[in-house]
């Protein structure tokens, strides 16, 4: 969350939620990132630093914790500070229509 707190019980970023790519998304690898466009999508987003790693382990169903814990051993960092990190990015690709949750 915004403030640097892990989100309410019930929330799709605390319980049992997987995450995953939207199938209607059209990509460009760049050398310096990936630039992400929801087919709906007004806008492509260009998504840096760590995040082409993010999209990459989205490409099946995770939960927040299965996401934080790949993403941390890849950058040898601490799986909980990796989810804090990660829930607004979650939110912000999701509202973008980028990825979708499944039960």
């Amino acid at each position: 969350m915004a403030d640097g707190s892990l989100p309410p019980p019930g929330d799709p970023l605390a319980d049992g939620t997987r995450w995953v790519r939207s199938a209607q998304v059209l990509e460009r690898l760049l050398p310096h990132g990936i630039l992400l466009l929801a087919l709906d999508g007004d806008e492509p987003i260009l998504v840096t630093g760590p995040g082409p790693d993010l999209w990459h382990v989205l490409d099946e169903p995770r939960t927040l914790a299965e996401l934080a814990g790949l993403l941390g051993a890849r950058y040898d960092a601490d799986a909980d500070v990796v989810a804090r990190d990660l829930a607004p990015v979650l939110e912000r690709l999701e509202a973008s229509r980028l990825v979708t949750t499944v039960a």
